[in-house]
């Protein structure tokens, strides 16, 4: 069994997150469920964090209709089999991806793809043995 975790961040205009943004919303959990691949794995994580940002995000468009959603994925095969329907292989894959672009077409947002190094959302949502303030 996996963990699964994503946060929203409230990001300023600058295309980086910097000190100064916030988080307002985050899900760290267990994932329960099995997957014939990898890439089916990452494609339901994407799902279930667009899932659970989706009414605060569109909230927060409400105040502020000029804002965008952006998720980012560490995963370049989620991310290629969203971004190019020729990487796609499995029907299950299919239907994630399909869905993926349903709900990030309503909320006016996209999918990019960023380092492992680079992202935040392991280190603030799963469980490391360094980190005292997380539960197995």
């Amino acid at each position: 069994v996996s963990r699964i975790g994503w946060i929203l961040f409230l990001v300023n205009k600058q295309s980086e997150l910097t000190c100064t943004d916030n988080p307002i919303i985050w899900k760290s959990a267990k994932d329960g469920r099995r997957h014939k691949s990898t890439a089916s794995a990452e494609l339901s994580a994407i799902v279930d964090s667009i899932h659970g940002c989706y009414a605060t995000a569109k909230l927060v468009q409400k105040i502020w209709p000029d804002v965008k959603l952006r998720i980012f994925t560490d995963s370049y095969t989620a991310y290629l089999q969203v971004s190019n329907a020729n990487h796609r292989k499995d029907p299950l894959c299919e239907a994630s991806c399909e869905l993926v672009e349903q709900l990030l077409g309503d909320l006016h947002g996209n999918l990019e793809w960023i380092e492992n190094h680079l992202q935040i959302a392991d280190q603030l949502t799963k469980w490391h043995p360094l980190n005292k303030l997380s539960s197995p």
